[in-house]
């Protein structure tokens, strides 16, 4: 529950006190859900049983509008990625709401997995690639985005700059810091360089600031 639901249940729970009998309490607001990154009843990622949970757990606190999409996870070989999102290509030609999304992991991450913080911060960022991709309601957009990000160096750097800005908006600045430490530590110097270009670094993070509203 955000502050300014536990505020509206507070006030609403005065108003009907005040309207019913005055020898009853008014009812306390209902807790605040623990943020994902302290949630002791959330499991690690070491399985996929274990991944399939946090996926469900991050779209259903952060990505509300994501209830109604098919999303699904897939396994991922790569040297120097962990986590992706795209569209099955069988289903690019349909209309958003019937394609099937996919959250890739790279299976090599369940032997040692990055803390839970970290795994909930590159979640967010992933699903806002999918939330991305549902607003292309073309078959030709999603190609389009697709040749560009492949081929134009500086679009997916600042693509994926912007989509980590969103994770930080929403308070998962330590858990993108958490993951890329991790992530530097688990592949080449090279890739390390790369990765450091196209997404924020730690050290970037704790600089960040949000623009003004």
């Amino acid at each position: 529950m955000t502050l300014a639901r536990a505020s509206f249940a507070f006030a609403a729970a005065l108003a009907l006190w005040g309207c019913g009998d005055a020898s009853s309490p008014p009812q306390a607001p209902a807790p605040k859900p623990a943020r994902l990154a302290d949630d002791p009843t959330l499991p690690r990622a070491d399985s996929v049983a274990a991944m399939q949970t946090l996926v469900d757990e991050v779209r259903k606190r952060e990505y509300a509008e994501l209830a109604s999409y098919k999303i699904v996870l897939d396994p991922l070989e790569s040297e120097s990625d962990f986590f992706t999102a795209d569209v099955d290509t069988s289903t690019i030609g349909k209309p958003a709401a019937e394609r099937t999304y996919r959250v890739r992991y790279n299976p090599k991450l369940f032997g040692d997995p990055p803390s839970n913080r970290a795994v909930f911060a590159i979640l967010v960022h992933e699903l806002k690639h999918v939330l991305d991709y549902t607003k292309k309601s073309t078959e030709a957009e999603l190609v389009d985005f697709g040749v560009k990000y492949a081929l134009d160096q500086p679009f997916r750097t600042a693509y994926e700059r912007a989509t980590d800005e969103h994770a930080l908006s929403r308070g998962y600045g330590e858990g993108l810091k958490d993951y890329r430490y991790w992530l530097y530590d688990r592949i080449t110097p090279d890739k390390v360089e790369e990765k450091r270009r196209d997404y924020y670094t730690p050290e970037e993070i704790d600089a960040y600031r949000p623009p003004p509203k």
